[in-house]
Order: structure tokens, then C-alpha cells, then sequence
């Protein structure tokens, strides 16, 4: 069976919440935001939330009624500042790939 790997922010969102706007590949934000998830999210949250978040992510079950707590703490918390540390994980690639023209 193959992993799937799972983001708690899309590209799309980090494309459209910070100064990258459209100017990045997906492609390429993919990366960043794995990265800035296990290196700034997963210390603060532990392996056992973090986990789980992901697993309801993956079951599509994390605005359902019952993960209420899960979901207040992804949206409102967390999303925002995976998406700056996202950014943050990002500008070294873009600035690559800017002077490397």
C-alpha cells in the first residue's frame, strides 16, 4: 500500500495568505510545508496530536461535529502559522530560483 502524505495547509492557502502569491509552483510549496510542519508544528503539538489531526484530516472527518476541538485548533490556530512558517520555508527556494536565471 502507498503513504500518503498529508498537509495541514494546502498551496493554494500559503500562495494566497502571504507575499508569494501565485508566483510559486505548488510543486514546489509541497516541500516547504511538509517541512514546516515537521520542523515547527510537530514539536509544539507532539507526535500523538499531531498524528491524529492528520488522521482526521485523511478520514475527512475533522469539521465533523464531533471533532469540533480538533477543528478550532487547526483553523484557527494552526493553519496560520504553518502557513507564515510555510512562507518562511519557501523564500530560500524562491530566491534559488530567482538568481540562478
Amino acid at each position: 500500500m502507498a503513504s500518503t502524505t498529508i498537509v495541514l495547509v494546502s498551496p493554494s492557502r500559503v500562495q494566497r495568505d502571504t507575499a508569494l502569491g501565485g508566483s510559486v509552483d505548488p510543486n514546489v510549496l509541497y516541500p516547504a510545508i511538509l517541512q514546516a510542519q515537521e520542523k515547527w508544528i510537530l514539536p509544539v503539538l507532539g507526535t500523538d496530536l499531531y498524528e491524529e489531526i492528520k488522521s482526521l484530516i485523511s478520514a475527512g472527518t475533522v469539521d465533523d461535529v464531533a471533532n469540533v476541538n480538533y477543528a478550532t485548533l487547526l483553523n484557527t490556530y494552526i493553519i496560520p502559522c504553518l502557513v507564515q512558517f510555510s512562507f518562511m520555508e519557501a523564500i530560500p527556494v524562491k530566491f534559488t530560483q530567482l538568481y540562478s536565471i
